[in-house]
């Protein structure tokens, strides 16, 4: 129910008004009547009417300046103003108000009941409006901490580096921390391929939870990367100097890492960023902490390791180890098996003829591209006995100090046979999409549909599904729709009796004429010259 203040100087009229009101068919009440604006202005005050329904010339406030008080003290309310022909001009100030409607003396019933309809349109999607941000601010807090994960995981795993949508979505979410100084970490475990599905569990649930109680003070944001076992962001919520800041960080982590080694008997490491202080620095910061728990591969790792201490000695050559494993990774990613197999040759030949390691950290640097490829072959969701054979041939010739030197080729064998079933699950899956989209423009066609339309029937993103397109047809998706419509344009022209206007929009052409010119661009005809030669 919607309240309604009238205003009018006499009497007669306020009565007139409030009696013309169509009670029965629209939800308004009458909480007020008022002989001027100042009355009215208090009255507004008091009983937070939805609809105001005002003269304009009255004695002591007209009607002008009642609508410039509410304007002024920004109070949105629904203004119908009646008023004679002759007033228009001094109407048109008022109209700027935004929400005024006006009728004209003498009264209509039926015209005042139209202004009200309009003016409870209005409030009923004002309504529903505040009722679904209402809704959506509720959802997005109870959902506060799924969210921040997915913000967080989608800039730790490179996916998200706008900084104008990093921003918003830190403003959305009042998180003001990272301006006090922050640090992002990687957390890795050796040993957690061998657990159980639920022991890894558990053990990631109660790392969680140590991160959340040790950090008081401080904001934690957990994430997941492609590789590590946990990773996320540190904010003081108290400006810190930066070695304070990673000072701090470092001995509360060091306390979590020992009290998880002790009481699992298992190693963790943990790679720490620089410090940070600029939103726009959080892709950079996530890449720092996974690069320097990486490292641990390539020397002796202490628990708790920071980029800023760990990459101060670090040659040139370490630095390429790293970069030429991202490149083997990615390579296979994008089934690019000669890209792959130069980047292991350039892995191999920094690692052993130039004198730059140790026996032993070559062996963890095997050790560590190894188990990498092992990460990736569980995330992709692939399997088979080939692969899992030659994974552990490779894996069995990287501990043996005499056969170091030649698993380079078994390698190559490892990654093809990778690639091979990536591709394979890869053609499976795109075929029962593209399948799926042809049976929803073949049943849709002589609709109004587009690439987003279809997308969203296969709940992908409109570039990614045009991508598909091109991949598995050689075509765009507006080629094959066109196509499909033309192809059926084609069959209905066999039939004399049907219109080509008519077939224009069965088959989902906006009007004959784009019809005409689409058809001709396809066919080499315009569908008349195709209906008279009936070409095959």
């Amino acid at each position: 129910m919607y309240k309604v203040l009238i205003v009018d100087d006499e009497s007669l009229i306020r009565k007139n008004i409030e009696f013309s009101i169509d009670y029965e068919h629209l939800p308004l009440t009458v909480c007020g009547l008022a002989k001027n604006g100042l009355e009215a202005s208090e009255l507004v005050i008091s009983q937070d009417p939805d609809i105001i329904i005002t003269d304009i010339k009255m004695p002591v406030m007209d009607g002008i300046a009642l609508i410039h008080e509410l304007k002024e003290n920004n109070i949105e309310k629904k203004v119908i103003v009646i008023s004679g022909y002759d007033d228009y001009e001094y109407l048109r100030p008022a109209l700027t108000y935004g929400s005024v409607d006006y009728i004209c003396k003498p009264l209509d019933p039926q015209e005042l009941n139209r202004a009200l309809l309009t003016a409870v349109g209005e409030l009923n999607r004002e309504r529903e409006a505040q009722r679904r941000e209402e809704s959506m601010t509720a959802q997005i807090e109870q959902n506060r901490a799924y969210l921040l994960e997915h913000f967080f995981t989608e800039i730790a795993q490179d996916r998200l580096r706008s900084q104008e949508e990093i921003r918003q979505t830190l403003d959305l979410f009042h998180i003001r921390s990272l301006a006090s100084g922050y640090m992002c970490f990687a957390i890795g475990c050796d040993s957690a391929s061998d657990m159980s599905a639920l022991d890894f569990n558990c053990f990631v649930l109660s790392l969680r939870e140590l991160f959340s109680n040790e950090y008081t003070g401080y904001d934690v944001f957990f994430a997941q990367n492609d590789a590590d076992l946990l990773c996320g962001v540190i904010a003081s919520e108290h400006p810190l100097r930066e070695v304070e800041l990673g000072d701090a960080v470092a001995e509360r982590s060091e306390r979590i890492l020992q009290f998880l080694t002790d009481s699992n008997h298992i190693s963790v490491t943990m790679g720490l960023s620089g410090v940070h202080s600029s939103e726009a620095d959080l892709p950079e910061a996530f890449r720092e902490a996974a690069t320097t728990l990486h490292d641990r591969f390539y020397q002796s790792a202490s628990p708790v390791r920071c980029y800023t201490e760990v990459f101060s000695s670090h040659t040139s050559t370490q630095l390429s180890l790293l970069d030429i494993e991202k490149k083997i990774l990615q390579s296979i990613s994008s089934s690019d098996y000669t890209l792959a197999s130069a980047n292991t040759g350039l892995f191999f030949d920094l690692l052993f003829p130039s004198g730059q390691f140790q026996r032993h950290t070559q062996h963890l640097a095997l050790r560590g591209l190894i188990l990498h490829l092992e990460e990736f072959i569980y995330e992709s969701g692939i399997s088979g006995k080939r692969i899992l054979g030659l994974l552990d041939d490779v894996r069995q010739k990287s501990a043996s100090p005499e056969h170091m030197f030649v698993t380079k080729q078994n390698l190559d064998d490892l990654i093809l046979e990778i690639i091979r079933s990536i591709s394979a699950n890869r053609n499976e899956k795109y075929k029962d999409i593209i399948q799926r989209v042809l049976r929803y423009l073949q049943e849709n066609y002589a609709s109004d549909i587009g690439l987003n339309d279809a997308a969203e029937q296969v709940q992908l993103t409109p570039s990614y599904l045009s991508s598909l397109f091109k991949q598995y047809y050689g075509k765009s998706f507006l080629q094959c729709l066109t196509n499909l419509r033309i192809e059926e344009a084609k069959r209905l022209l066999k039939d004399p009796e049907q219109k080509i206007a008519d077939i224009a929009v069965k088959c989902g052409f906006s009007n004959s004429k784009y019809f005409d010119k689409i058809f001709k661009k396809q066919s080499g005809y315009t569908p008349t010259e195709f209906r008279l030669k009936k070409p095959e």
